[in-house]
C-alpha cells in the first residue's frame, strides 16, 4: 500500500484545530484516535469526534495511492509533527491492527516510527447530512463568536448554553446568547433557515483558521434519529447537535427606544486608553466588580470603589467620552463593560439606575443588567399600606445597609422558585434565630474569612523575604569560607 503523505505544512494547524475535538482522557480508547481516509479521487482527509461532535479537514491537494481509512493516536501523531520542519511530510502506513508506521526525514536518510493504533471498525459512524446547504453571511461569523462569549458557564441550564439562531421574525434574524445576566443579540443578516434552532457552544467555533476558511454554509438534518447541525467551511466540516430544549422569550427583557433617557458615545480612537484604565481597576476593586458610569454636569466618568472600606467612590474622567439627556449614575460590573467595549459597542444608552444598560453598534446590542449599591444614606423604604379588616402586620426590624448587590437574573422565567414575601412568613417560634440574625452572623463570617486571607497573605510576603534573606547570607557564608581556604593555603 502507498502510505498516505501528510504535508507538514498543513498537518500542524490541522492538529490543532482536530485538538479541540479531541477529547485527552476519554473513556474510550477510539476516541483519542484520528481518522485519516484518502479517498478514491485521492483527497486525504482528518477527522476527529467525542461522539457529540465532529470536525473533518481535508487537505489541499490530492495524493496518489488506492483509497484506504486508518486510525493513529492523536498524541503519537502530534509528537512526530513537532519533530518534523515545516517544509518536510511524513509518510503513514498500515502495519498492524495495532499499529501505524510514520516515515519522515532524518539527516539525509528516512526515519521510522511506530504510532498506535485501532482497528477502523471501532471508530464511530460519520454523519451524513444530507439536508439543503445555506449560506452563512460574513456578519454571522461576528456575531456568533460574541454571543457564544455571552452564554452560561452553568450546565444546569443547557438552554443558556447554546447560541440561538432566531428566524421566527421574517425581516429581523438574530443571533443571540445570554447568561441571565447579560444578553447579546446581531441581527444584521438574513438568513434562508425554515425555522430556529439553539446551536452549542464549542471552542472550535470561535477557532481564528476555521473563522477565515472562505465562506460558511450551514446544513441540518437527522442521524441516528437526533437532530444535526453541519457548518462546512472550504476545507473543514463541523458537525454538533442541536439543543432541543426551547429558548427563553429574550426579547422582553429588551427595553423599548423611547425608555431611554441618556445616550453616551465612547471615542473610538481613544478607546484604547478606556480599556486600559478599566484593567488598572482590577488591583483595587470590591467583591462584585462594581463600576459606576456617570453622566453629570456635561461630562462622563467612572466611579470606582477601592476595596477598602470607608473610603468614598474615586471619580475618573472618561477620555473621549461624550454624551447628552438626563444626568444619572449607573453601576454595572466592570468585566461586562470591558467585554461590551472589546465587542465595539460604542454606544450606550441609559434609562434610570435601576434598568437595564444597552449597548450597541450598528445592529449589534449588548443588555446588561446594573448593580444596585445601596448605602447608609439610602432612604428606608415606606410604610405598607394595609386594607381594611387586614390582620396586623408583623413588625420586622430595619434592614441594614450592605455592599452593592447584584440586580436579579434578567430572565426571571427560568428561575422556577419564586421569592417569597416576608409578610407571609408564619412568625418564628420562641428562641429560634431570626432570618436577620442568621445573615448578620453569615456577613461577619465572610468579612473574618477576608481578613484572614490578608493576614495569610501577609505572612505569605513576609516569610518569602525572609527566604530571601536567608539565601542570600548563605552565599556570603560561602564566599567567606572560600576566601578562608585560599588565605589558609599562603605561607609566609
Amino acid at each position: 500500500m502507498t502510505p498516505i503523505s501528510l504535508p507538514m505544512a498543513e498537518l500542524k494547524p490541522a492538529l490543532t484545530g482536530l485538538g479541540k475535538i479531541i477529547h485527552r482522557q476519554a473513556t474510550l480508547p477510539v476516541l483519542q484516535c484520528l481518522r485519516i481516509e484518502r479517498t478514491v479521487d485521492g483527497w486525504v482527509c482528518l477527522t476527529a469526534t467525542d461522539l457529540e461532535r465532529y470536525a473533518t479537514v481535508r487537505l489541499e491537494q490530492p495524493a496518489e495511492g488506492d483509497p484506504c481509512t486508518l486510525l493513529v493516536h492523536f498524541d503519537d501523531l502530534v509528537r512526530v509533527a513537532k519533530a518534523c520542519a515545516r517544509q518536510e511530510s511524513i509518510g503513514i502506513e498500515q502495519t498492524s491492527s495495532k499499529c501505524v508506521s510514520a516515515s519522515f526525514a532524518l539527516v539525509g536518510k528516512i526515519g521510522m516510527n511506530k504510532l498506535r493504533s485501532l482497528p477502523v471498525a471501532e471508530y464511530p459512524d460519520l454523519p451524513r447530512i444530507t439536508g439543503e446547504p445555506v449560506p452563512l453571511p460574513g456578519p454571522f461569523r461576528t456575531a456568533l463568536k460574541e454571543a457564544m462569549d455571552c452564554t452560561s458557564k452553568d450546565h444546569t441550564r443547557p438552554v443558556l448554553e447554546g447560541v440561538c439562531i432566531d428566524v421566527s421574525v421574517p425581516d429581523a434574524h438574530y443571533v443571540v446568547g445570554t447568561d441571565g445576566k447579560h444578553l447579546y443579540s446581531g441581527n444584521s443578516l438574513q438568513l434562508a433557515l425554515p425555522q430556529s434552532l439553539v446551536l452549542p457552544r464549542h471552542k472550535f467555533l470561535a477557532w481564528r483558521d476555521f473563522q477565515s476558511d472562505g465562506e460558511w454554509w450551514l446544513t441540518r438534518g437527522v442521524h441516528n434519529g437526533l437532530d444535526h447541525v453541519q457548518i462546512s467551511s472550504r476545507r473543514w466540516r463541523f458537525i454538533t447537535r442541536v439543543i432541543d430544549h426551547p429558548y427563553p422569550s429574550w426579547r422582553q427583557v429588551i427595553p423599548g427606544d423611547k425608555r431611554f433617557m441618556t445616550a453616551i458615545r465612547f471615542d473610538p480612537l481613544k478607546l484604547d486608553g478606556v480599556l486600559q484604565m478599566l484593567e488598572q481597576m482590577e488591583e483595587q476593586e470590591d467583591e462584585f466588580r462594581t463600576v459606576g458610569i456617570e453622566w453629570r454636569g456635561g461630562k462622563v466618568q467612572f466611579l470606582h470603589h477601592p476595596s477598602s472600606a470607608g473610603k468614598a467612590w474615586d471619580e475618573v474622567a472618561v477620555p473621549g467620552a461624550s454624551g447628552e439627556g438626563v444626568e444619572v449614575t449607573v453601576f454595572c460590573n466592570r468585566l461586562l463593560l470591558l467585554k461590551a467595549l472589546k465587542f465595539g459597542l460604542l454606544e450606550l444608552d441609559l434609562i434610570d439606575e435601576l434598568s437595564p444598560l444597552r449597548f450597541r453598534e450598528g445592529g449589534r446590542r449588548l443588555i446588561v443588567m446594573p448593580v444596585r449599591v445601596r448605602t447608609t444614606s439610602d432612604p428606608e423604604p415606606g410604610p405598607v399600606p394595609v386594607p381594611v379588616n387586614a390582620p396586623a402586620p408583623r413588625h420586622l426590624p430595619p434592614i441594614k445597609a450592605t455592599h452593592p448587590h447584584s440586580a436579579p437574573d434578567m430572565n426571571p422565567s427560568l428561575n422556577s422558585t419564586p421569592l417569597a414575601d416576608p409578610r407571609s412568613q408564619p412568625p418564628a417560634e420562641p428562641g429560634s434565630p431570626r432570618l436577620e440574625e442568621v445573615l448578620e452572623s453569615l456577613d461577619q463570617l465572610r468579612g473574618s474569612c477576608t481578613k484572614s486571607l490578608s493576614q495569610i497573605k501577609d505572612l505569605t510576603g513576609k516569610l518569602r523575604l525572609i527566604q530571601r534573606d536567608q539565601r542570600s547570607s548563605q552565599r556570603g557564608l560561602q564566599t567567606v569560607r572560600h576566601t578562608l581556604r585560599s588565605l589558609q593555603g599562603i605561607r609566609f
